[in-house]
């Protein structure tokens, strides 16, 4: 399992961001942080694992878990793995998928949540409107992200991927998940 004490790492300036300058016990830490809005504020701190929650726009336009676009969403999530990311873990679920990620380090500093988002929004929303045989917007434009803060929050954070299509009453036992998966990044 990866350290995740080395997760807090010193940001580099990026245009996509503002940085907050704190003063007190707490500043080294908050000032690392990054942050950007859409319509709620997302937290990025660069060289953190961050898990990611992308929605579907509509719960009626699909099932995710459909054996013709799982694998459209799989494939996209491992494409960029090694390149815009750390792949760790990762579950596709009837209507939303869990990813278990580590921004990797572009030109000027490291990949923004918003780009990786996009990328993989992108991607398979056009691969699956096509598969779909429509247009328009397939995901949510927000996406749930929170910063893994240490250890416990790492353990809690892989068993609700792990246990996800268990507690959904989807599967008995999770190994039975076909559309779960772990990342080169483990």
């Amino acid at each position: 399992m990866r350290d995740v004490a080395t997760a807090f790492q010193p940001v580099t300036r990026n245009s996509a961001f503002s940085r907050h300058t704190m003063v007190g016990p707490m500043s080294d830490r908050i000032n690392d942080f990054a942050e950007y809005h859409r319509n709620l504020p997302h937290w990025q701190q660069p060289g953190a694992l961050h898990f990611l929650t992308l929605n579907l726009y509509d719960r009626s336009l699909c099932d995710l878990t459909r054996p013709q676009i799982a694998p459209v969403v799989i494939d996209a999530l491992r494409f960029f793995h090694g390149e815009r990311y750390t792949l760790f873990d990762y579950t596709v679920m009837p209507d939303h998928a869990h990813l278990l990620m580590e921004p990797a380090r572009d030109g000027e500093g490291w990949f923004p949540l918003s780009r990786i988002t996009h990328s993989i929004k992108s991607w398979t929303a056009n691969r699956i409107n096509a598969v779909l045989g429509r247009q328009g917007q397939f995901w949510q434009e927000e996406t749930y992200d929170h910063i893994v803060r240490d250890r416990n929050d790492l353990r809690l954070l892989t068993d609700y991927i792990w246990m996800n299509p268990v507690r959904a009453r989807l599967v008995e036992r999770p190994h039975d998940w076909p559309w779960w998966g772990r990342g080169d990044g483990r």
